[in-house]
């Protein structure tokens, strides 16, 4: 199951799978509306925005669909973050080491980064934050042990 839901006591209350091969990273978003809902990153090139109970509402297209990366270039998604105006930030860590980012239905807007150890190139993106207060994006970049901080459009 990709997602297991417990009780106060510790008691399983739900179970979901969306059937995905690699579930990697998991984010949680209240909308303005008040209504939250997850972000489901996983490593095999999916990125969805589910309700709490598992109904998909939204997904991304992969970098190759959206014209982000050439058929070459691996594709595999470790992390979602949420920005203040309802963009998403994906990080490709197990793939090319770029952050690719979307508007709120799934438009692709940009990307930036690049495999290295340089200033704005990336080892291994393994996590990504957004702050809400100040837009800015804080991306964990495991391989070069450091955690870079970017402006919303990179």
């Amino acid at each position: 199951n990709n997602i297991l839901v417990f009780g106060t006591d510790g008691s399983l209350v739900d179970a979901w799978t969306l059937n995905y091969g690699g579930a990697h990273g998991l984010s949680i978003h209240r909308e303005q509306s008040g209504k939250e809902f997850l972000y489901i990153t996983d490593t095999g090139g999916k990125v969805v925005k589910t309700t709490l109970s598992g109904e998909v509402v939204l997904e991304l297209p992969s970098a190759l669909a959206c014209g982000a990366y050439q058929e070459s270039q691996p594709y595999r998604p470790t992390e979602t973050a949420i920005g203040p105006t309802g963009d998403l930030y994906v990080a490709d860590g197990y793939g090319s080491q770029y952050i690719l980012r979307f508007d709120k239905t799934g438009k692709f807007l940009t990307m930036w980064g690049k495999k290295g150890s340089g200033t704005g190139e990336f080892g291994n993106l393994h996590g990504i934050y957004c702050d809400k207060s100040t837009g800015w994006i804080y991306v964990a970049d495991t391989a070069n042990n450091r955690t870079q901080v970017y402006k919303p459009a990179g």
